[in-house]
Order: C-alpha cells, then sequence, then structure tokens
C-alpha cells in the first residue's frame, strides 16, 4: 500500500514535469516569433 501512495505520487510529480516543460517549449516558440515579426 505504500509502496503504491509513493509512485503514484512520483508519477504526479513526472506529470507535472513534463506539462511544466511542454509549456516552457511553448512560451520559448511563441517569444520567438513574437521577435520574428515584431
Amino acid at each position: 500500500m505504500r509502496t503504491y501512495k509513493l509512485s503514484r505520487n512520483y508519477n504526479i510529480i513526472e506529470d507535472a514535469k513534463t506539462k511544466y516543460d511542454a509549456n516552457i517549449k511553448e512560451v520559448a516558440k511563441l517569444q520567438e516569433s513574437n521577435e520574428r515579426h515584431g
């Protein structure tokens, strides 16, 4: 039970990291295109 709980929290953290990385890339892409057009 304890192991399950830990691995579940780990998955949530990994998921959050993945989403965070994706957001960073999106923001970088937006900034890049803004600089090109601006």
